[in-house]
């Protein structure tokens, strides 16, 4: 069993680093999805995952879910809410590559 001084300090580690991660993902998704495209299917793709087909999943289930969720459960005090905050942001890792690997496959080629 470690000392209670060690393993605050290792509570406020992950803290951060889960913290830093997600809003790391939020800046780079939105980075991602707003900046200008070169092509009209990347324009496409990004209008599909924020305003078509994969919006719900994408607000719903990487932004909230994913990110704001377990933002909100790491700054509440309590050492056991930080594994329900590391499987949302799980959860919201997988959707967002499910929709980032889905997206591009619904354009035709043609």
């Amino acid at each position: 069993i470690l000392p209670a001084a060690v393993e605050a300090s290792w509570v406020d580690f992950v803290t951060f680093v889960l913290g830093g991660s997600l809003i790391t993902k939020l800046l780079i998704d939105g980075f991602e999805l707003t900046v200008p495209h070169a092509t009209s299917d990347a324009r496409s793709v990004a209008k599909m995952i924020t305003r078509g087909r994969y919006r719900g999943l994408f607000w719903m289930g990487v932004v909230l879910l994913g990110v704001l969720v377990p933002l909100l459960l790491i700054v509440i005090p309590g050492v056991w809410l930080m594994p329900i905050a590391g499987l949302l942001a799980l959860v919201g890792l997988y959707v967002s590559e499910h929709i980032w690997i889905r997206a591009p496959q619904q354009l035709p080629l043609s």
